[in-house]
């Protein structure tokens, strides 16, 4: 978190807008920045952003139990020069039915955070499919298990 991120659609302090098929991009930050919200983005295409597709963060106070992060489902989040969606900082999204793909970091960048992902594609990530750092509330097998992943899925302690 900083003040010196920008997004193209910023969402934060309980913010539950919903946003359906619209079409994001930012070419100087990433897309959609979520910080302690529970927006729905629906049928969204996320591409070409400077930074992340879309960034989740948690509120501050979630560092010990996960909460928001809102829904992101049937999305396509592509092409950003970041992570295709990142959570972190106590976030639990849940994402359902995306396909994220051709990002040049990873497809899902999962730091600290929990939530629910399933029916993803995850294809095509510079890095790999996802990274999970501190991931003891994310199960890295339901994540395979649940998801059509395509590269690495890298757990990080």
């Amino acid at each position: 978190k900083s003040v010196a991120n920008n997004y193209a659609v910023y969402l934060h302090a309980g913010g539950n807008a919903r946003l359906e098929g619209l079409d994001i991009m930012s070419s100087t930050g990433s897309g959609v920045g979520i910080e302690d919200a529970s927006p729905v983005l629906l049928d969204c295409t996320v591409h070409d952003c400077a930074s992340h597709g879309v960034a989740i963060f948690g509120p501050l106070e979630a560092m010990v139990e996960p909460a928001g992060g809102g829904t992101l489902q049937g999305c396509d989040i592509h092409g950003n020069k970041g992570s295709g969606v990142l959570v972190r900082s106590g976030a639990a999204p849940d994402v359902r039915g995306c396909n994220i793909h051709d990002n040049r970091e990873w497809g899902l960048n999962l730091q600290d955070c929990a939530g629910v992902f399933t029916d993803n594609s995850v294809t095509s990530n510079n890095r790999g499919a996802v990274q999970v750092v501190r991931g003891d509330r994310v199960d890295p097998e339901a994540l395979r298990a649940a998801n059509k992943l395509t590269g690495a899925l890298v757990v990080k302690a």
